[in-house]
This record gives C-alpha cells, sequence and structure tokens, in this order.
C-alpha cells in the first residue's frame, strides 16, 4: 500500500505543479498585456492590448495591499455577519439594477428562453428547428424555466431569472466561503473567500446572462462542499448528496463535467491511501446520475414533441472549429458548425466533413509549427486575459430597455468613461487573483495537500485544456476565475505569514 500511496503523492504534486506553471503564465503575461473584448466588425472582436508594465505592477501591489489589510480585519468574528449584511445588499443592488435596466437576450440565449416560453404553451415547434437537433443539452436549462412559466405565466422570465442569476451568485459566494473553511479548517479564510467573491465584480455583472451557467456554478460550488464534507467526516449523507447536486449542475449545463471529473479524479487518489472505496461509488454514482438525468429530460421532450430529435453536434466539429481562427480571435467562434444544422446533415456526414477539415487544419500548421504556438498562445490569452467574462460587451450589443437603461448605459457603453474603469478595476484585480491563486497553489504543493485540496487546481486546469482544445470565449472562463478565489485566499494568508515573520525576524 506505500507504493500507492508514494503513487498518489506524486500524482497529486505534478497537478499541482503544472497548475502552478498555468497560472504562473497568466498571471505573468497579465503584467504585460490585456485582452479587450468589443463590438467590431463582427459582433464579437478582441484586441490584445499592450500594458505598461511598472504601472501594472504597482496597480497589482496596491491591490494585494488592500487585500492583506482586509485579510487581517477578517480575524474579527462579527466581519462574518458584516461581509454577509454586505453581500445581501450588493446582491440586491445588482438585481435591481438588472431588472431596471432590462437587458435583452440574443443568440443562444434569446433560442432558449423562447423555446421555454413556447413549451409552457403547449407549443413544441421549437422541437423541429435544427437548433436543438445539436445542441439538445440545451433542453436541460429549459425545462425548470418552462416549469416557471407554466406557474407564472405572466412571468418576464428574462428579468426574473437577472434577478435569480444575481442572488444565486451571493450563494455561490457564500458556499464558496464555507467550502474554503472546510478545506483549511479555518473560519476566517472562509470570511476573506467571501470577502474576496464580493471584490469580484463580474458576480453582480455576469447575472446578465440568461443561461445555465450560473445556476451550474452554484450547484457545482454544492457538489463541491458535500465532496469536501464527505472527505472529513466519510459521513454517507455527504457522499450521496455530491452525485445529485452534481447531476443538477449537469442538467443545467454541460459543462460542468468539468468539476464532476475533477472530483472522480480526487476520489481516485483519495482511495490510494484511505481504502475507502465506496468513494469510487459515490464517484461513479456521480457521473452515471448526471448523464442520465440529462439524458431522460431531453427523452421526455422528444415524447412530448412526438419526434426524435438527431445526434448532438460532434466533439469531433467541435474540435474543428477550435482549430479555426475565429471572429473574435483564434479559436473563437467562427460559424464552423453552422454547415452541420440542416437536418439533412447526417451524423456520418458531419463526420467525415470534419474529419476531411481536421486534416487540412493539421496539414497547415505542420507545415509551419510556429503557427501552431501564436494560436495557442493568442487562443489562450485572448481567453484568460479578458477580465470582465464578456458581460460589459454583452450589455453594450444587446442594448437596455428599462425604466434603469439610462443609468445602465455608461455601464454598458463602448468607450466611456465608467466602461473604461470599470475594466481597469477588473483588469488589475484578475491580476492579482492569478498572482495570488498562483501563490496559493504553490503553497499546497509545499505543504503536500491532500487529494480534497487538489479539486480546485484540477477544475482550473480542466477549465484550460478543455478550451484550449474546443472554442474559446471570455464568457467561458467566468466559472474557473471565480473559483480561483479559494487558492487566492491561501496564497493570501501564506504572504501574510511570510510578512509576520520578517517582521519578526526583523525585530528580533
Amino acid at each position: 500500500m506505500k507504493g500507492l500511496e508514494r503513487v498518489q503523492r506524486f500524482l497529486i504534486s505534478a497537478a499541482l505543479g503544472l497548475c502552478t506553471l498555468v497560472l504562473g503564465i497568466l498571471a505573468v503575461s497579465h503584467l504585460f498585456e490585456t485582452s479587450y473584448l468589443h463590438a467590431g466588425r463582427t459582433p464579437e472582436s478582441v484586441t490584445m492590448l499592450r500594458d505598461n508594465l511598472p504601472l501594472n505592477l504597482l496597480l497589482t501591489a496596491a491591490m494585494v495591499a488592500v487585500l492583506l489589510a482586509l485579510y487581517r480585519a477578517c480575524e474579527r468574528k462579527r466581519s462574518g455577519a458584516v461581509l454577509l449584511c454586505a453581500g445581501l445588499a450588493a446582491a440586491a443592488a445588482a438585481a435591481a439594477f438588472l431588472v431596471g435596466a432590462r437587458t435583452t437576450q440574443i443568440y443562444d440565449f434569446q433560442y432558449v428562453l423562447e423555446a421555454a416560453q413556447l413549451f409552457a404553451k403547449g407549443n413544441y415547434k421549437p422541437l423541429g428547428v435544427d437548433y436543438f437537433h445539436i445542441y439538445s443539452y440545451q433542453l436541460g436549462f429549459c425545462l425548470p424555466l418552462e416549469v416557471l412559466l407554466r406557474l407564472f405565466p405572466s412571468l418576464d422570465i428574462n428579468r426574473f431569472m437577472q434577478a435569480v442569476n444575481a442572488l444565486l451568485n451571493l450563494g455561490s459566494a457564500a458556499v464558496m466561503a464555507a467550502l474554503c473553511a472546510e478545506l483549511t479548517g479555518k473560519r476566517r479564510m472562509g470570511r476573506m473567500t467571501l470577502a474576496m467573491s464580493l471584490l469580484f465584480l463580474p458576480l453582480f455583472l455576469f447575472p446578465v446572462f440568461v443561461y445555465g451557467t450560473v445556476p451550474m456554478v452554484f450547484f457545482s460550488l454544492c457538489a463541491l462542499f458535500c465532496f469536501a464534507r464527505y472527505l472529513r467526516t466519510r459521513k454517507t449523507m455527504y457522499g450521496l448528496l455530491w452525485p445529485v447536486l452534481m447531476a443538477a449542475a449537469y442538467l443545467l449545463k454541460p459543462n460542468a463535467a468539468v468539476p464532476m471529473i475533477a472530483m472522480v479524479i480526487c476520489a481516485a487518489l483519495d482511495v490510494m491511501r484511505s481504502r475507502d472505496w465506496k468513494f469510487l461509488l459515490f464517484a461513479a454514482l456521480s457521473a452515471v446520475l448526471s448523464v442520465t438525468v440529462l439524458r431522460l429530460v431531453i427523452m421526455q421532450y422528444e415524447l412530448r414533441g412526438g419526434m426524435r430529435l438527431t445526434e448532438d453536434l460532434s466533439y469531433l466539429a467541435r474540435l474543428v472549429m477550435g482549430l479555426k481562427d475565429g471572429g473574435g480571435a483564434a479559436g473563437w467562434y467562427n460559424s464552423y458548425t453552422d454547415k452541420f444544422l440542416p437536418l439533412d446533415v447526417t451524423a456520418q456526414m458531419e463526420r467525415d466533413m470534419a474529419l476531411a477539415d481536421l486534416k487540412e487544419v493539421l496539414a497547415a500548421f505542420a507545415a509551419e509549427p510556429g503557427s501552431l504556438f501564436a494560436f495557442l498562445r493568442e487562443k489562450l490569452l485572448s481567453q484568460w486575459l479578458e477580465p470582465t467574462n464578456g458581460c460589459l460587451w454583452y450589455g453594450n450589443l444587446n442594448g437596455q430597455h428599462g425604466p434603469l437603461a439610462g443609468l445602465a448605459a455608461p455601464v454598458y457603453t463602448q468607450g466611456g468613461g465608467l466602461r473604461a474603469a470599470l475594466e481597469g478595476y477588473m483588469n488589475v484585480f484578475q491580476q492579482a487573483l492569478y498572482a495570488l491563486s498562483c501563490a496559493g497553489v504553490l503553497h499546497l504543493l509545499r505543504r503536500k495537500a491532500d487529494a480534497g485540496n487538489l479539486a480546485l487546481p484540477l477544475i482550473l486546469l480542466g477549465g484550460v485544456l478543455y478550451h484550449l482544445i474546443f472554442e474559446a470565449k471570455s464568457q467561458y472562463s467566468y466559472m474557473y476565475v471565480l473559483l480561483l478565489t479559494p487558492l487566492a485566499v491561501q496564497g493570501l494568508a501564506a504572504l501574510s505569514d511570510a510578512i509576520a515573520a520578517a517582521i519578526q525576524k526583523h525585530r528580533g
């Protein structure tokens, strides 16, 4: 068994080392350049802007200093109640702002909302549209929207869900704080996680997207918390809750597969030491339940609509799309998959066309190997160095049509002073977040963290790898950047301890 423990230790160290490297690359790159998402000739355009290195260093250091002061303030027990009240006020203000601004939905967001509205009226014509034939997983989010609309037929589902998203994001911050306290055994760390989450502005602006992302993140974090609780207590209740919550997250958006796989890997690594074979059963249950529940939801729509949906877009086609230049930047959405939308394109035809296109793309990269490195570099940095997660671009593109439209316009208007200030703040905060997260993972590596502490670094690695291979978009990085907060807090704590030790040594 000692041999297995050595293998476990090596695998955990290797994963943490790789995560440190990725975060180090992002942290250093962010000091030199920033990804700016704006509306250009295409709806989604990305420009890589060169930054002022001395100024960036100064601003990042100032942000870290503010966070260190806040960390010291979190020593007080009452700070938790103060932070929670501040979070409730901020979430309520965000909900009121979003509802009053009334930003409309477009693209996939609009398709899902309109389909849910028709389903609630017993109209299943959307199932005959090619969109749901290759993106049938979107029906997972349609179902809860349809249920709401059947219960409240006159509900403005767009604005209602934006308000719900704002509250769910506060819930995500609270659960993440509890998760950090669980992993570290220190309530102060949990309080600081909540404090740092409230300084992450996309937490309050990202709810403008009415999609499955926000609720998916919330349920994924709840699953992560139960996962961590099971590791500590080995109580069956948490072992069963984790798969159920993970299935809910996967139903809302299949991107939850990334945290699900991360937890399965961590469970397998833990078994090498703990010999708790039930853990593997719970891990298998999370995967089986997630896939089964989504499939059952799709099947009930097929039964109600009286039609059989075709196979979803293949991962081969998604891979080719991710290897082509996009409208925004390398690997961003480029309309490549639109040619597979017509219903007369069979699965075999799709595979044949995608395979031929893949060979062509790989041949071009083979002929000029340097172009592959340049492509992947642009794809990585354009997604992960964009600090707003696309929420300001989306608000500017759609426009606002509510009573607070005038108040919201300066927030979203491209080129405006307020938007520039918000982008500047989010840019500096993200730079500090990456640097502190890198320090936090390095701290875990040095103290030989167990499998439970590996989940968050693995989720980041999974997100970076997935979007480096498939489609990139700064909107997709929201979950992974948010989940860095507990790691950043651990890096902040390590930095605070190092400063205190240095001061003590100097005085001694």
